[in-house]
């Protein structure tokens, strides 16, 4: 098994491997700044002195990263969403492309990538998740490469990538659900946004609800079909790939149903379906001619103008999934039931509400109030327990005199 040895003098790396007579070898090329490529390199360079069956077509390896990317593309239209693909395509043209296209797969090194990252990150000015989504793409070309025998090994290992600013999810209190309700125009709109709010359902699966998933003496809704709105057709399962249901609070259900009530009977679904599912029934929102509401058109149409009139900051469509989640974090349901109600594939996800939860702090409250109790001027615990000192207490206020200027303090 090949190794790196590091050079005393320089602190780099050198390669090592034993060939088919099992004599150490040294690697001819060299030395490398990271242990890692070193190592990958000297078992390049083991492979082929052994020559081990399997083992990479070199001719193979001198095309270029373009011609490969042609090759490899559809392979990959078949793994992804086609919106997804949509993306990486953008993605492709606009940042790899114009680097990559001509480079030989062979000579493509982890520097080299490493340097590409950068230029993205400090020149290109793109955010930091941008950038990780651009690099992952080109992994992925590379790795695919590796699996069709073009290159030993994939360079894309132990890129240093830029850190993504945490989430910071936009919660709307119940007053500002009803602010922004009032300034909806109309009825239809007004039903999608407390829908969004009562289930916690994301646009696409909210959007691409079909009538016979609505079941109102069973006060729930079952999530089987989701609009692709990139792509403009309703594919027939959500984002986790997992079908699920989600209750229906008994305000929501009275409401649908005065909305379904409304609908035209012989609706019929006005979206193209992906795959050979047919379509039984019409959608529970649906726009002109029966088919799914556009989002890029219903965001600008009705619901900017609404957050703008209702003065509540910055919000958008997704933000009331977080308010749903907020809600029921706050009043105790557990992230084990929350992740199942948000359709998430795991409780990682779920966990960036858990901070919401702050029924945890009680203990930590009861044991800071009954040792800074005896502190206070107020040394009635049980009423600083139950919230009833006096006021004055609240403010830190007491029978002893103010600080002295020129006695370790100095008036602000």
């Amino acid at each position: 098994m090949a190794w790196a040895e590091k050079i005393p003098s320089s602190g780099r790396y050198r390669g090592r491997y034993r060939d088919s007579r099992g004599n150490v070898q040294t690697l001819n090329e060299g030395p490398f700044t990271h242990k890692a490529e070193a190592e990958r390199r000297a078992a390049v360079a083991e492979d082929e002195a052994r020559r081990r069956p399997g083992q990479r077509n070199a001719k193979l390896g001198r095309a270029t990263w373009g011609g490969w990317v042609e090759a490899w593309w559809p392979q990959r239209a078949k793994k992804v969403e086609p919106g997804t693909l949509q993306r990486d395509l953008t993605r492709r043209r606009k940042h790899l492309d114009p680097r990559w296209e001509s480079t030989r797969l062979d000579k493509i090194t982890r520097d080299d990538v490493q340097e590409w990252v950068d230029e993205l990150t400090d020149d290109a000015g793109l955010a930091p998740r941008s950038v990780i989504r651009t690099y992952h793409l080109f992994s992925a070309s590379m790795k695919a490469a590796v699996v069709d025998g073009r290159i030993a090994y994939s360079p894309c290992i132990g890129i240093d990538l830029p850190t993504p600013e945490p989430t910071d999810e936009r919660y709307l209190t119940p007053e500002e659900v009803e602010a922004l309700i009032h300034f909806l125009p109309h009825e239809r709109d007004r039903l999608i946004v407390w829908a969004l709010v009562g289930t916690g359902l994301r646009w696409g699966e909210l959007i691409g609800a079909h009538l016979h998933r609505v079941h109102l003496e069973q006060r729930r809704l079952d999530v089987h079909e989701v609009y692709d709105d990139r792509v403009g057709d309703i594919k027939p399962y959500p984002k986790s790939k997992r079908k699920r249901s989600v209750p229906l609070p008994p305000w929501l259900v009275d409401m649908l149903r005065q909305h379904i009530e409304s609908l035209p009977t012989a609706g019929r679904c006005g979206s193209k379906h992906r795959g050979r599912g047919r379509c039984r029934s019409g959608l529970l929102f649906p726009g002109n001619r029966g088919a799914a509401i556009e989002y890029s058109f219903w965001r600008r149409g009705t619901w900017d103008r609404a957050v703008r009139l209702a003065g509540i900051g910055d919000c958008t469509i997704h933000d009331l999934r977080h308010t749903y989640a907020s809600w029921l974090v706050q009043d105790g349901v557990s992230m084990e039931q929350l992740r199942d109600l948000l359709g998430h594939s795991t409780v990682i996800v779920t966990e960036r509400y858990s901070h919401l939860k702050d029924t945890r702090w009680d203990g930590v409250r009861d044991i800071l109030t009954a040792r800074t109790a005896p502190l206070l001027p107020h040394r009635d615990l049980a009423l600083i327990q139950t919230g009833t000192a006096p006021a004055s207490v609240a403010a830190g206020q007491g029978p002893y005199p103010p600080p002295v200027a020129g006695e370790g303090f100095e008036p602000s």
